[in-house]
C-alpha cells in the first residue's frame, strides 16, 4: 500500500491501518521530515517522529496537506511506545481532525504571525500557563512565524498551533494583518553587517525573563524607535539598541540583571 496525500488523506490512511487489521511499517514522508508507526494486526505499537516517539509522533503528521507513504511489511519496532487501543487512538483521531479544522480558522498558515495583543480585552482575572506554553508565548515577536515558533522550541506543529490558538481565544495575541502568507518563508536579503536572525529572539528572551511576554513588543517598538527594521539591523547599532531596550526596565536591579546578560551575548557575538 502507497500512494500520496493528494490521492487520498493521512487520516483515511491511518484508519486503513487500524480497520484492516494492517501489520507492518507505515512510513510517513513530508520534504524532509519522516514519521514511522508500527503496527500489529491494526494496533498502533510504536511511532517516531523528529520530535521524538510515542502518542505524539502517531498525531504529529496530521497536519501534512502534502507527502507521501507507504506501508512495509514484517518490520517489528524496536520498542513499544503506544499502550492505548486502536479505538481510542482512532477516536482521539477523530476528535482532533475536528479541532484542527477549527484551528485552521485562526492560523491558516504555518507562516501566520501573530503578535502580543495590545488592546484592552477587560481582563481582571489572572492567567495561568505551563512553562511549555511560555515557550511560545515568549517567541511570539511579530514577525516569526508558527512553524517557525514550532521549530525554535522543538515542539510538534500541532501542539503550538493549538496553544496560540487558545492565546488568541483567551485574548492575549492577535494576528498581524498581511503577514499570513500560505507559501513558503522567504528569507531576507542579506544586508551586510547585519545582526544575524536569532539574536532579536535572544533579546526578547532575556527581556521577557525580567519583565515578562510584553517583551517581544519592547523590542519592536525600541527597534522602530531607532529607525531600523529586525531584518536588517547593523551589528554597529546593537549596544545603542541594548540601552535603549534596558531604560524600559523600572527595577535597577532587574536592569542590572539585563544588561548582564546582554553583554555576555554581545561577547558571543564579538561585539567589543
Amino acid at each position: 500500500m502507497q500512494g500520496t496525500f493528494a490521492q487520498i488523506s493521512l487520516t483515511d490512511v491511518l484508519q486503513l491501518c487500524i480497520l484492516a487489521k494492517k501489520s507492518g511499517f507505515l512510513k510517513l514522508s513530508q520534504g524532509k521530515e519522516t514519521v514511522e508507526i508500527y503496527f500489529a494486526k491494526g494496533d498502533a505499537v510504536h511511532a517516531t517522529c523528529p520530535f521524538g516517539d510515542g502518542e505524539k509522533a502517531f498525531f504529529y503528521p496530521l497536519t501534512w496537506t502534502e507527502g507521501s507513504f507507504v506501508l512495509l511489511k514484517d518490520s517489528p519496532p524496536s520498542s513499544q511506545t503506544i499502550s492505548r487501543s486502536s479505538a481510542e487512538l482512532l477516536s482521539e483521531l477523530m476528535t482532533v481532525s475536528q479541532e484542527w479544522e477549527q484551528i485552521r480558522e485562526v492560523i491558516p498558515s504555518e507562516n501566520s504571525v501573530f503578535r502580543i495583543a495590545e488592546g484592552d480585552n477587560h481582563r481582571s482575572d489572572p492567567i495561568t500557563i505551563s512553562a511549555e506554553q511560555w515557550r511560545i508565548l515568549a517567541r511570539i515577536n511579530g514577525a516569526r512565524g508558527v512553524k517557525s515558533i514550532a521549530e525554535a522550541v522543538r515542539l510538534p506543529y500541532f501542539e503550538t498551533a493549538k496553544t496560540i490558538y487558545g492565546f488568541h481565544r483567551e485574548g492575549l495575541v492577535e494576528p498581524v494583518p498581511g503577514l499570513a502568507k500560505a507559501g513558503p518563508e522567504v528569507a531576507p536579503k542579506a544586508v551586510p553587517d547585519a545582526v544575524p536572525p536569532g539574536f532579536f529572539d535572544r533579546i526578547v528572551h532575556g527581556l521577557a525573563e525580567v519583565s515578562g511576554p510584553i517583551a517581544s513588543v519592547v523590542v519592536s517598538d525600541q527597534i522602530a524607535a531607532l529607525g531600523g527594521k529586525a531584518e536588517a539591523f547593523p551589528k554597529s547599532r546593537l549596544v545603542e539598541l541594548i540601552e535603549s531596550v534596558s531604560q524600559q526596565i523600572p527595577d535597577k536591579r532587574l536592569k542590572a540583571r539585563f544588561q548582564q546578560k546582554m553583554t555576555e551575548e554581545l561577547r558571543a557575538l564579538k561585539m567589543p
